[in-house]
């Protein structure tokens, strides 16, 4: 490895640690602890237990669906999504996150996140 390409190593190191959360060495401690545990065969999620949630099936077109469908739009107002996607996607060839590219090459500018939504 010549200067150059540990200078842009360095760099990276660097941009690593500002742009991860508490840091590289938080980040390796928290890898550490991670791998120890399951190392140990220890599940921190073993005191749960899945359930299917109680719930009620709606019908288009009957009279519940209709007054819980205008229930639902009194409330989008205090609606918001949380994407867990992350990621660049650079292995793409991609200059932006996934949910930004295109769906098609066809029309501009009609991302996945605009699709689906």
């Amino acid at each position: 490895m010549d200067a150059a390409d540990q200078t842009k190593l360095a760099v990276q190191v660097v941009r690593l640690n500002t742009t991860t959360p508490n840091g590289l060495k938080d980040y390796c401690e928290r890898a550490k602890r991670l791998l120890e545990c399951s190392r140990a065969n220890f599940n921190p999620f073993d005191q749960y237990k899945p359930s299917v949630p109680v719930g009620v099936y709606l019908k288009p077109g009957q009279k519940q669906f209709d007054e819980m469908e205008e229930l639902g739009l009194g409330e989008l107002k205090n609606l918001c999504f949380v994407l867990i996607a992350g990621g660049l996607s650079e292995r793409l060839g991609f200059s932006s996150i996934k949910i930004s590219l295109p769906v098609c090459t066809i029309v501009e500018d009609y991302s996945y996140m605009k699709y689906y939504a």
